[in-house]
């Protein structure tokens, strides 16, 4: 499998970017921030917060980036 290194994550908004301690990435941020949505729910009554994630690889932020949900 071939490895490529991530050299940073951030949520939709790109200002909003993990902390690294060289092996993992740490999101901490207020959940109504970042482009987090807010989704009402029926039953069990609540909300559910959606974000998606991007990990940039090689090339910095301007480099490639995968996202995920």
């Amino acid at each position: 499998a071939l490895s490529v290194p991530v050299v940073a994550v951030t949520l939709r908004d790109p200002e909003c970017r993990a902390q690294s301690n060289n092996s993992h990435f740490l999101l901490a941020f207020p959940v109504t921030s970042c482009g987090t949505e807010g989704v009402l729910q029926g039953h069990p009554r609540g909300v559910e917060y959606k974000n998606t994630s991007f990990q940039h690889i090689t090339g910095g932020l301007g480099g490639r980036t995968s996202k995920s949900r």
